[in-house]
């Protein structure tokens, strides 16, 4: 509340994604997790990314605004027409993101809430093939709508956000003839994000075999 009174046009705040896992009180903080991808670690952004700071952002990778953390502006939200329903499990993601897109968004790079995902939770039903292609399908329609077209546009210029409807997005896509402008824009941003992890794992494995060719090798005595 105290960043969204500090940046009065920001649509919403949000913070870190952290989760229980399982049935335990585990807390796992993807922030500080090896394992974890990067775009996690909220702490280089600013407090207040603006759309053209957050675009800037999401060019280079996917930025989770995660809709359990997230403080949205009543008003913005009535604006904007609520959660889609037809979304269902990504109604609230995709209205957090968008709203962000329009207004711009408050960031804060710690845990303030937690989140416990089950096997019978609603989201997991994005496992099934059949329901999650209806979603997808509703996605794209949303976004040809006139009052979306700017929502799409930022999309298609910050791919990465698609990444979350993966990996039927593609398909959904391609099966659009209408939207095979952001087919082949998400297909060559996948193709360079894979291009890019695989010269990161490259470079990682040349550090480690240098640094033990290195300790392996005899050193000469004095």
């Amino acid at each position: 509340m105290e960043s969204l009174t500090r940046f009065p046009n920001a649509a919403l705040s949000f913070s870190e994604v952290v989760v229980l896992k399982g049935d335990t009180d585990e807390i796992d903080r993807f922030s500080t997790n090896p394992t974890a991808p990067r775009n996690f670690d909220l702490s280089n952004l600013p407090a207040y990314m603006s759309p053209d700071q957050l675009r800037t952002r999401m060019k280079e990778g996917y930025l989770p605004i995660a809709s359990n953390t997230a403080v949205i502006r009543v008003d913005a939200l009535r604006e904007f027409g609520g959660f889609p329903p037809a979304l269902r499990w990504f109604a609230d993601s995709f209205t957090c993101t968008a709203l962000a897109m329009r207004h711009g968004v408050c960031v804060i790079p710690e845990p303030l809430a937690l989140i416990r995902s089950q096997p019978e939770s609603y989201s997991q039903r994005m496992r099934d093939k059949t329901q999650q292609t209806e979603v997808l399908n509703a996605l794209l329609e949303l976004l040809s709508r006139r009052e979306f077209r700017d929502i799409r546009a930022s999309m298609k210029q910050c791919p990465s956000n698609l990444t979350v409807y993966d990996p039927l997005i593609l398909r959904a896509l391609a099966r659009r003839p209408r939207d095979w402008d952001f087919f082949l824009t998400y297909g060559c941003w996948k193709l360079r994000d894979y291009a890019t992890q695989q010269l990161c794992r490259a470079r990682s494995l040349a550090a480690r075999l240098w640094s033990s060719a290195r300790e392996a090798w005899p050193r000469s005595e004095s």
